[in-house]
């Protein structure tokens, strides 16, 4: 996947952090339900797991060299212009 370019930033990043707000909204009456269904402790150790799980897979998906970043390119003398 391409970055966006500088023009398209901010326009990107409102997209983006619209579907966040859009999924929390979701989410997070269903999580809570869970949690009062469930109890606190199971339901806190789920989202624990959970969260752990996801940490590990964005550090696994950061150490894989397939995410490059123009910035870097271009420190490198790799940019095409």
């Amino acid at each position: 996947m391409n970055s966006v370019s500088d023009e398209y930033t901010g326009r990107s990043f409102t997209i983006w952090a619209s579907l966040s707000l859009l999924i929390q909204s979701f989410v997070s009456p269903i999580l809570g339900k869970g949690v009062n269904e469930l109890g606190d402790t199971i339901g806190f150790n789920i989202i624990l797991i959970v969260s752990l799980i996801m940490i590990i897979f964005l550090f696994f998906i950061n150490r894989s060299k397939n995410i490059s970043y123009d910035y870097i390119k271009v420190q490198r003398g790799e940019a095409n212009e």
